[in-house]
């Protein structure tokens, strides 16, 4: 009676340290997750802060300012991509940068001073003509 006793309490014993070990894990894997998240979003909150910097500054010089800036090709090993909208009626423009093939699926806009023209990686010129700016020779806005 007392081996088949140590033998249940045992087996018991390990099928809790089991359970705890497993939700442990769990619990460590969910934070771990959500870190690089945190991390990820404040990589795309920068880039647009130096993005943002950009076109500010050129908002603000007198006409004929032009500047070439250079936009990486990957956040960290990450692919992104990066465009500019432009609302129908409107004195802002609104930047979009967004994750592709990553965890994080969803896009972050930004308001930015209104601009004609497209983004890209790698470098980027933006110019101040007829108190317009111009980003890459203008186009889509």
């Amino acid at each position: 009676m007392k081996k088949a006793q140590s033998s249940l309490e045992v087996a018991i014993l390990l099928g809790f340290m089991l359970f705890v070990f497993v939700t442990f894990l769990a619990i460590a894997m969910t934070r771990l997750v959500e870190v690089q998240k945190n991390k990820d979003v404040e990589l795309i909150k920068d880039l647009a802060t130096v993005i943002t910097s950009e076109i500010n500054l050129a908002f603000t010089q007198e006409e004929g300012y032009l500047r070439t800036f250079e936009l990486p090709q990957a956040l960290k090993s990450k692919n992104y991509t990066v465009k500019v909208e432009c609302p129908i009626v409107s004195n802002y423009s609104v930047l979009i940068l967004q994750y592709q093939d990553h965890i994080i699926d969803s896009e972050f806009p930004f308001i930015i001073p209104k601009v004609n023209g497209t983004l890209s990686k790698g470098a980027n010129t933006i110019t101040k003509t007829s108190n317009a700016l111009l980003l890459n020779g203008g186009g889509s806005c």
